[in-house]
């Protein structure tokens, strides 16, 4: 195993104490490892004496971040990991690093969000492009190499998470520009890792960056997919994956499939029994859904336990067959008959209406249990197709919907049947109310407040620790989701 040399930025030695006790006492080959600590604040006394004891560790205290330190801290290690102080390490994580870095080839970097107990699956995380908004580049989590059997290529690099050989980070030099331009002009490959042997304590956010004018950000933009002009970026860049539909190149392993396969015998058939129903209904009735919203309706409708009903506009049906067969012309009827003007009521409608496409969805498949309502792009991470679905956890005698951060997330929602027209009846009251008072349809949130002041039994509010997690539910007592927050 080559040496290897750690870099972490911190506040303070106290901050970062435990991280280093435990990299150390996992990696598989502690003395071919050395530690550089990037400092705010000058340790004490007493961190000075518990810093002579830790073999192999630097500490410098001066201004700046760790990508720019890293000159003063290398001492010919081969590689070098740039990792946040928040992390958390896996056994023999050093081994498995190398391992994954010669694998990927000899000029690649490794990179990505690391996961944390709140993401809905345990992988790394592609760095993916939020949005462009003239020459600053937005970043967001993409997609998870879930049961990735390699790693991915990535269009970008997460400053806090880092690993590749020694050259690389040397020949980086942030006040030159973004590193993942020089990156690319330089020929090294930015791949996200494709096993999590590094975790994070808490959730870590990507800032922006700002694209500097010239050919090497014009080279990058038409190789990677980005219109600098208009502001666009190709669904690759905002899913953070370039496979040709978008999707993660997957090896389920057996034991998984045997998992699955036997948890799935013993739900039985006296559990619940829904219909998803999902719509892809447009302003623009000529539109078709983009790659990445294809990307993961296809997700959702792979699913083998899992029922599915779309209803399309006529002039996207024939793309949306390609994906899932269970796809039906919308028809005007279906819909809340009531209209207000203005894009607040467009959006408002969008929302409220997806009641009365559940009850569209049972004229059109009736005997189920539940009928769940999930956006058209609802499913942003991989799922095994056979996975078991538990739906007892979301199919209850309640109206069940999640809600991160206080506010509820509509983008799924699971009805009982025998609710249902109970339901209809009473959204169709409180929006006829507020036409009649303002002339605007109803904040669907303010209806649901309504709601539970009137019949808080008849709703039951998931707390979730992120947006789109409460279909995670379904297979949190299999392993596949949640189960690891418990």
């Amino acid at each position: 195993m080559e040496r290897l040399l750690m870099l972490m930025h911190a506040p303070s030695f106290s901050r970062v104490r435990e991280t280093i006790a435990e990299a150390v006492r996992t990696a598989s080959v502690p003395s071919r490892l050395t530690m550089g600590l990037l400092l705010d604040e000058a340790p004490g006394e007493e961190d000075l004496e518990t810093m002579q004891k830790i073999r192999g560790l630097m500490v410098l205290t001066a201004p700046g971040g760790i990508w720019e330190a890293v000159h003063r801290f290398w001492q010919g290690e081969a590689y070098v990991l740039i990792l946040s102080p928040d992390a958390v390490f896996s056994p023999s994580w050093d081994r498995e690093l190398q391992m994954m870095q010669q694998k990927s080839g000899e000029r690649s970097v490794l990179t990505g969000i690391l996961p944390w107990p709140g993401d809905p699956v345990d992988a790394v995380y592609a760095v993916a492009g939020e949005r462009l908004e003239g020459h600053t580049l937005y970043f967001r989590q993409g997609v998870p190499l879930r049961y990735a059997a390699a790693s991915h290529l990535s269009a970008f690099i997460n400053p806090g998470f880092a690993f590749g050989p020694a050259p690389f980070f040397l020949r980086m030099d942030p006040a030159k520009g973004p590193v993942f331009l020089q990156a690319f002009e330089e020929r090294w490959v930015l791949q996200t890792m494709y096993q999590p042997v590094l975790h994070m304590k808490q959730a870590a956010e990507i800032g922006s960056a700002v694209l500097p004018e010239g050919e090497s950000t014009e080279r990058f933009a038409k190789h990677f997919g980005m219109d600098l002009k208009a502001g666009l970026l190709s669904p690759e860049i905002r899913e953070g994956i370039f496979t040709p539909d978008l999707q993660v190149n997957m090896t389920i392993p057996l034991s998984v499939k045997i998992q699955e396969g036997i948890r799935q015998s013993t739900i039985g058939r006296g559990g619940p029994d829904p219909l998803c129903v999902t719509a892809f209904l447009p302003q623009d009735e000529t539109a078709m859904p983009d790659e990445q919203e294809i990307a993961h309706f296809r997700r959702l409708s792979a699913i083998e336990n899992l029922s599915l009903l779309c209803f399309a506009r006529p002039g996207a049906i024939r793309k949306i067959l390609f994906s899932h067969p269970n796809t039906l012309e919308y028809k005007p009827k279906y819909s809340l008959d009531l209209e207000g003007t203005g894009e607040e009521d467009r959006r408002r409608y969008e929302v409220l209406n997806r009641f009365f496409l559940l009850a569209a969805g049972r004229e059109k498949s009736e005997g189920h249990s539940h009928y769940i309502w999930m956006d058209f792009d609802y499913l942003g991470y991989p799922v095994y197709e056979g996975t078991a679905l538990n739906w007892a956890s979301i199919c209850t005698d309640r109206v069940c919907i999640g809600r991160f951060r206080e506010k509820p997330d509509f983008s799924m929602i699971s009805v009982p049947e025998f609710l249902l027209n109970d339901v209809l009846r009473e959204v169709h009251a409180a929006c006829e109310a507020e036409m009649v008072r303002s002339g605007h349809l109803p904040e669907m949130e303010d209806v649901l407040k309504e709601l539970l002041e009137k019949n808080p039994a008849m709703f039951d509010l998931v707390d979730l620790p992120g947006l789109r997690d409460l279909f995670s539910l379904t297979m949190a007592s299999w392993g596949e989701g949640w189960g690891r927050r418990d």
